[in-house]
């Protein structure tokens, strides 16, 4: 659902993507512009090491897939779920993914 609101916020600012979209190299992207090799990835909590909730770090498996990413020449833009959710409204949730792809 977390994924949904985030792709339905970017077809409002005209961030054309594709949904689940995979790299050549079978890596699964959560929404992308392939042909500038722009990710967005929507971390829920299962993308975060468990424990101090005062310090949310990427946990491995996150860390890995974006430097391989990076390597590969993409661009990942990271949503975490606790900034998402903190949005109250559609307007906040828009100009929030605006500054994140710098529209």
């Amino acid at each position: 659902r977390l994924q949904h609101n985030v792709a339905a916020a970017l077809n409002r600012i005209g961030w054309n993507h594709s949904f689940e979209y995979e790299t050549p190299e079978g890596l699964s992207l959560d929404m992308a512009q392939p042909e500038t090799k722009s990710a967005i990835e929507v971390d829920g909590p299962s993308h975060y090491l468990k424990g101090d909730i005062t310090r949310m770090s990427h946990n491995g498996k996150t860390k890995f897939k974006s430097r391989l990413l990076r390597q590969l020449g993409w661009t990942i833009i990271h949503v975490p779920y606790f900034e998402w959710d903190v949005l109250t409204c559609a307007a906040a949730k828009d100009s929030y993914l605006q500054e994140k792809v710098l529209l």
